[in-house]
């Protein structure tokens, strides 16, 4: 009998413990779990199905509010509307319910719930998972301007900021120059080698070549420091060098000798700029001025013996020709100068002592008697006359002038001396030679004209306006491409973007500079490797 009631017992309990089981699985439910993705303000609609395999009734659906585990944010029941349906369901019939998700008034985030199928006797619960996102165009917004940050930097970085740092040396050198008056006067060679070298400077800016700008921009302030460093020394050795172009040009135009000069001048003063200090610059006219004191001592002798007489003359045109035909800056323009040197005060000398000598008989004609002791010491002191010993002469000159003075008696006709620096008569000044000035006196041909072609121009014009569009044209694909690619993979596949508020924006932003900043650095790496060019 226990045994009985046991058993009774065991099958009363199951059957209770069966009936729920057996209820739910008696009604099929399609799909069974409802999943939906969508964007704020979107309506969207989803059908369950339902058909039992016994007649339910008081059937309801109930719509239940729908909690974000992370933001523990709520979907309101509210915004979840079901279709009515009917209250009674026959056995194996088909019910279609509409279920709509109001989306509008729905923070980004996903949504994890159920809803509740009711019935006489039981209840089946429906899971729903939605999620919701932001809107695509603030996000999309975000790319881009990180994006477009990521250029403007990449951009900047690598043109602009070059061109800015040259440019602010470029001002600062010009505002230099402008306050440095004697660099425009004196220090004209330093000036035209910085201007020179900021127009290679802009040159290369408008090239966008920023290491020749940088190369150039080096070397004007090299230019300019050299001359801020040494500047005193610079103008007083400027001053000399002024100087000496100014006696240069001063003495005769058509000299060989004088234009070698110059040249030899002109061409130190325009490489002073490559001198280390002014010292160096002084040691390069040291020469110079040499031989230009060379010249005048032997133009002042030739001077002298075309005073000394016809004779005199003649010779010195004849000695000048050699002079102004040599040239100073060969290697054996010393001796040849030295040789003319000598031929000049071997003319001179000769001259001197004839003209003495006659003197002497001159005196001897009026002291025919106690002359002989006085004409005979002033015979031996001529013929000791050395070359170029002028004080000598002179003194000898002016003892024969007064020894013939104070032997003429007052009665005696005016006898007119020949003095040694006396002009010589009957040379006109047709008469002289015009020497070496006809050598420079050719005439050059005209300068060639100009060449203008139109068409290169117009070319030049149009491949300008093809490389803007070009360089337009790439940064709006890069911008494009960037951001679409951003987009896809950090907004596309969210399917709740925006739940974490200004964080998957500013994820956005970093992502869009962070693309454009790699992308850059490995095009620069690229281009450091010499396989392609800008």
């Amino acid at each position: 009998m226990k045994r009985v009631l046991c058993f009774f017992s065991l099958l009363l309990v199951g059957l209770l413990l069966a009936s729920p089981l057996a209820a739910q699985e008696s009604i099929s439910i399609n799909p069974t779990a409802l999943t939906v993705t969508g964007t704020r303000g979107e309506m969207l609609s989803r059908t369950l199905l339902i058909r039992p395999d016994t007649a339910l009734t008081g059937v309801q659906i109930i719509a239940l509010d729908l909690i974000d585990a992370e933001t523990g944010l709520t979907l309101p029941a509210a915004a979840i509307h079901v279709s009515a349906g009917p209250t009674n369901v026959a056995a194996g019939a088909l019910l279609s319910v509409e279920v709509q998700f109001d989306l509008s008034q729905v923070a980004a985030g996903r949504y994890g719930g159920d809803i509740l199928l009711s019935y006489a006797g039981g209840s089946r619960a429906v899971p729903v998972t939605v999620s919701a996102k932001d809107q695509p165009w603030f996000p999309l917004v975000a790319l881009v301007a990180g994006v477009a940050l990521g250029v403007g930097v990449s951009t900047y970085r690598s043109r602009g900021r070059p061109r800015d740092e040259v440019m602010v040396r470029l001002g600062q050198i010009r505002t230099q120059m402008k306050v440095d008056e004697e660099l425009s006067d004196l220090g004209r060679p330093f000036a035209r080698r910085i201007e020179a070298a900021l127009a290679d400077v802009e040159v290369a800016l408008e090239g966008q070549q920023w290491d020749q700008a940088r190369e150039a921009i080096e070397g004007a302030n090299a230019v300019w420091m050299r001359w801020r460093r040494g500047r005193p020394d610079w103008i007083e050795q400027l001053k000399a060098y002024a100087h000496l172009v100014e006696r240069l040009k001063a003495l005769s135009a058509g000299s060989y000798y004088i234009a070698e000069l110059l040249q030899a001048a002109e061409d130190i003063h325009r490489g002073i700029p490559d001198l280390d200090e002014p010292q160096t610059f002084r040691e390069a006219l040291e020469p110079l001025m040499k031989k230009t004191n060379t010249y005048l001592e032997l133009q002042a002798r030739l001077d002298m013996l075309d005073h000394a007489g016809p004779r005199g003359s003649v010779q010195s045109e004849v000695l000048e020709r050699q002079l102004q035909r040599l040239s100073p800056m060969e290697d054996a323009s010393t001796e040849q100068i030295e040789a003319l040197r000598e031929q000049i005060e071997t003319a001179l000398l000769k001259l001197r002592k004839s003209q003495l000598l006659n003197l002497v008989s001159e005196l001897e004609r009026h002291q025919p008697d106690g002359a002989g002791e006085v004409t005979a010491d002033l015979r031996e002191r001529i013929d000791a006359l050395a070359p170029g010993a002028d004080n000598a002469y002179f003194e000898l000159h002016t003892d024969l002038s007064g020894a013939l003075q104070r032997a003429m008696q007052p009665t005696t006709e005016d006898v007119h001396l020949e003095s040694a620096f006396a002009t010589p008569l009957g040379m006109g000044q047709a008469d002289m030679p015009k020497g070496a000035a006809a050598a420079f006196g050719a005439q050059l041909m005209a300068t060639l004209p100009g060449v203008r072609v139109r068409s290169l121009e117009q070319a030049a014009v149009a491949a300008g306006q093809r490389l803007r569009w070009f360089m337009w044209l790439t940064y709006f694909i890069t911008v494009v491409l960037l951001a679409l690619a951003g987009f896809v993979e950090l907004y596309s596949t969210r399917a709740n973007f925006g739940s974490n508020g200004l964080g998957d924006y500013f994820a956005l932003l970093a992502w869009g500079f962070g693309a454009e900043a790699t992308r850059s650095a490995i095009a620069d790496m690229v281009q450091s490797w010499g396989i392609v060019r800008r």
